[in-house]
C-alpha cells in the first residue's frame, strides 16, 4: 500500500501493540505463527473482504492501522483508509496483513492475504 501523507507512522507504536496484544493475542502461539491475527485467542466474526466497506464504523474516525509485514503502525481515518485500499492492485502486494483498530483497542478488523477479514468488537451479537 502507499503510505502516503495521509498515513501518520506513530515512532512509538509500543504503548498500543502491547496493549494489542495483552487484550487480543496468544503470546504463547505469536512465536510460532508470527502474526496477531493467526495468533488471536478471542472469538471473531470471519467475513469476506468485500465486506470491509459495510461495516459500521464512522469514516471520519481516526484509527490505527497496523502493516504487519513492515511491523509499522499508522494513524489514519477510517475513510481515507478505505479509499487507499480499495486501489490497492492484488499483484502488487499479495502478502498484505494489516489490523485496523480504534484507539481505544475496544475492536478490530484484520484483513488477511488470504482475503478475508476477522472483525472484533463490531458486532453486539
Amino acid at each position: 500500500m502507499d503510505f502516503n501523507k495521509d498515513f501518520i507512522k506513530i515512532e512509538d507504536s509500543s504503548k498500543y501493540l502491547k496493549v494489542f496484544i495483552e487484550k487480543f493475542v496468544d503470546k504463547s502461539s505469536l512465536d510460532k505463527n508470527i502474526l496477531f491475527w493467526n495468533s488471536l485467542n478471542v472469538e471473531v466474526k470471519v467475513l469476506d473482504l468485500s465486506e470491509l466497506k459495510n461495516l459500521k464504523v464512522n469514516r471520519k474516525e481516526e484509527v490505527l492501522l497496523y502493516d504487519e509485514r513492515e511491523r509499522n503502525l499508522y494513524e489514519i481515518k477510517y475513510g481515507l483508509f478505505l479509499k487507499h485500499y480499495k486501489k490497492l492492485k492484488y499483484w502488487e502486494e499479495p502478502d498484505h496483513d494489516y489490523i485496523i483498530m480504534n484507539k481505544g483497542l475496544d475492536w478490530f478488523i484484520a484483513i488477511t492475504h488470504e482475503d478475508f477479514l476477522l472483525v472484533y468488537g463490531l458486532f453486539t451479537t
